[in-house]
């Protein structure tokens, strides 16, 4: 059937192109697992909201991180980032059965990890649909 999972309902492609848009101001300090800052408050407010209109199918909030520090450090990190965003995100009123996060560490760097803008890019989450 389509736009189904096994069952499941698959959250639909431009759900998650609107997820990943309001995820790109959620970004996290060096080190950090902790969101702050009003840009990545509202951010979560819009992704909150996107769910809240979208109730169906479950998120993955994929956690990563940039290069500095060791590869099991930053694999722990990044999980610790998706898991944060999705506490929030409960905080914010989404079911917790709808969230589960993934850990990708320095393996998807997202921008140049030779540069400061470039590390700050890739300490980010990103939203994908459970397959």
């Amino acid at each position: 059937e389509a736009g189904t999972n096994n069952g499941c309902p698959e959250v639909k492609e431009e759900v998650l192109n609107a997820l990943n848009t309001a995820g790109i101001n959620i970004l996290f300090p060096a080190d950090g697992y902790t969101l702050m800052g009003s840009k990545v408050m509202s951010a979560l407010e819009q992704v909150k909201e996107i769910l809240m209109a979208n109730p169906s199918g479950i998120v993955l909030i994929q956690g990563h991180a940039s290069e500095d520090g060791g590869s099991e450090y930053n694999m722990s990190l990044s999980k610790k980032r998706a898991e944060s965003v999705k506490s929030k995100l409960i905080e914010l009123g989404i079911d917790s059965s709808r969230l589960e996060v993934e850990a990708y560490g320095e393996t998807q760097p997202k921008g140049d990890n030779s540069t400061s803008v470039g590390r700050a890019n890739s300490r980010r989450v990103e939203f994908k649909g459970k397959n």
